[in-house]
Parts: structure tokens; sequence; C-alpha cells
């Protein structure tokens, strides 16, 4: 058996994909609805420069909230 399975859509992160999904469990579970829904229907749709702008806002979404919190951690 190999070890074929796809990775999430999001920049840098390498862990596995179920096959009709874009991202894996942890980010489709981090990320708000309206971001998440862009990723999945501009896929689905093959408006690839779409999904990637909406690839690039999630990670900066991300990347915000990592922020955020190792703010929050500094504080303390």
């Amino acid at each position: 058996m190999s070890n074929n399975r796809p990775i999430c859509d999001l920049p840098g992160c390498n862990r596995g994909r179920r096959r009709k999904q874009r991202l894996c469990e942890s980010h489709y579970r981090a990320l708000p609805g309206d971001l998440r829904s862009a990723i999945i229907d501009t896929h689905d749709r093959c408006r690839f420069a779409a999904w990637e702008a909406a690839i690039r806002r999630a990670a900066a979404w991300l990347d915000e909230q990592r922020m955020a919190l190792a703010a929050r951690m500094g504080e303390r």
C-alpha cells in the first residue's frame, strides 16, 4: 500500500487530507467558514486564480491568529 495521500492546500502544511477535501482536518476546523468555503468552491469551479487568492487569504488569517496567540502568551 503506497502513501500517496494528497496534502493540505495551505502553504507549509504537509498533513494529509481526504481525497475529496482540499484541507487537512486541523485547518478545516481552524478556519472560519467563509475562508473554508472560498477555497472549496473556487477549486470545484476550476477558478484557479481565485482559489490561489483564497489560499493566500487563509494562510494570512492563520498567521494573524498565531501572532495574536504569541502576543497573548508573551503578556503573561
